[in-house]
Parts: C-alpha cells; structure tokens; sequence
C-alpha cells in the first residue's frame, strides 16, 4: 500500500469507529483537558506541582496514542472505560518522543551558540532591549507611536534570518 491509501484508510477507520474510539480514550483526552485548565482554576505558581502535571500529562497523552494505535492495528477494544496501560510500549513511545526532541533541538541549540560567538551578545541584548522599549512606548502612549517607529539593525535582520532557516 501506499502512503496515501494508508493515511486514508487509517483516518476512515477512525471516522467510522469514532464512538468506540471516544470510550477508549474520552476519559484520558478529558483528564488531560483538566490538568491543562489548572492555571486557570489555581493561579498559584508552584513549580513542583505543576511539573508533576506536566509528567501526569504527557504520560496520559502517550496511553491514548497506544491505545488509539492498539486500537486501529489491532482491533484492541477495552472492556472498561479506561484502556489497559501497556507500560513498555507508552514509555518506549516516551524515550522516542524525547529523542526525536533532542534531534531537533541539539541543531538549534548550536546554531544559537554559533550566532552568540559569531555576532556580539551585547547586539542581541540591544536588539532585546530596544523591542522591549519600543512596546513599553506603544503600551504607554498608544495613539502616539507609529508601527514603523521600530526599526531592526542589519545585524538583527540577519540575526532573525538565521533563526528562520535553522
């Protein structure tokens, strides 16, 4: 099969078997949506509680993709509401996930640095620092600044070129 024809069988699969796939995973997807609503109900900010919910979270995104995907391949239908945690394969999903991430970021991360040896930081800072006053302005006098009031330095430019292609 095609890539295609696998990405549109896959996807009428869902749409004919949605009311399955909500009992599979409507009370997770619903536990993730509460968890996301926390800082609107509690706007405290406690750091450690809310990377506990970051983690609750993230592992109960990865129980609904295994149990989504143990669903369409398999046609695994749990018998509860809660679909059974498969613990290696939702962590190993996990591990994939966080590589994949790592990949991703490992690349920007030495492009950054590469621009922060290249160009000065003190050019980034000033950049930083004229935006920030250049909004500080708009925020106090806002029928007074005009938009193009704010121009970037070359160096910016190219600065924000380079972040674009990386």
């Amino acid at each position: 099969m095609e890539v295609w024809q696998i990405l549109s069988h896959s996807f009428l699969h869902l749409l004919r078997n949605f009311e399955k796939l909500i009992k599979i995973t409507g009370v997770l997807i619903g536990l993730i949506i509460l968890l996301a609503l926390k800082p609107v109900f509690f706007p405290q900010d406690f750091i450690f509680i809310d990377f506990i919910l970051i983690i609750i979270s993230s592992i109960c995104s990865f129980w609904v993709y295994v149990a989504t995907f143990r669903f369409m391949l398999k046609d695994e239908t749990p018998s509860s509401v809660i679909p059974k945690f498969h613990v290696k394969v939702t962590f190993l999903c996990f591990w994939r996930t966080c590589l994949l991430l790592f990949c991703v970021t490992l690349p920007l991360l030495v492009c950054f640095g590469f621009i922060v040896y290249i160009f000065d930081f003190n050019s980034i800072n000033s950049f930083l620092s004229s935006y920030m006053s250049f909004i500080q302005n708009i925020i106090e006098n806002p029928d007074e600044t005009p938009i193009f009031d704010f121009q970037l330095t070359n160096k910016s430019k190219f600065i924000l070129f380079i972040f674009l292609l990386s």
